[in-house]
């Protein structure tokens, strides 16, 4: 495995790896592990010998690599809707200034994206995801109060009204509707 065009580009690396496939097994986890954002193409030589021990290469780990590192649209996106969305269900996601802060954009980038993917606000994605996750915790036959919990609400009657407001139906009624 080799690293090239280690390019400081304002606030933005870019790292091309050439991975040889008896490397892929400790690469490919720590890159999904660490949600940083890479593409795959097909083989390709690179401009230097394959053999270059992975000691000689940066720190991947260096916190100030991390913090400057933007991710594509895509990938930003993907990160940002699994991490607070699907992951964050039970909670309460933390304002969109720290979340795009996180990701490394401003508050007014980090709006235009989510509502150039998805067509609305994040906290419409975010509600919505949340109601229809717990519509389906009700399809399964489990109760408006362990719903409302598993969704992370602390009282059941919020849980109520907005699950009313998205359905037009109560937790209850619907429960039963699917039965």
């Amino acid at each position: 495995m080799n690293a090239e065009n280690y390019n400081q580009m304002g606030d933005s690396f870019q790292i091309a790896i050439y991975l040889n496939v008896t490397h892929i097994d400790k690469v490919l986890p720590f890159l999904l592990h660490n949600q940083i954002a890479f593409t795959l193409s097909g083989i390709e030589t690179p401009p230097f010998p394959i053999e270059t021990p992975v000691d000689s290469l940066p720190n991947l780990c260096n916190e100030t690599l991390y913090k400057p590192l933007t991710m594509s649209e895509s990938g930003l996106i993907d990160f940002v809707y699994r991490k607070y969305i699907v992951e964050g269900v039970g909670k309460i996601p933390p304002k969109i200034e720290d979340i795009a802060e996180e990701v490394g954009i401003s508050s007014l980038q980090f709006n235009k994206l989510i509502k150039k993917c998805f067509g609305k606000p994040f906290y419409r994605v975010y509600m919505e995801y949340k109601m229809e996750y717990a519509a389906g915790l009700l399809r399964e036959g489990q109760t408006a109060s362990s719903v409302s919990q598993h969704v992370g609400y602390t009282q059941p009657t919020k849980f109520n009204k907005t699950f009313q407001k998205f359905y037009g139906i109560t937790p209850y009624r619907y429960r039963k509707s699917q039965a």
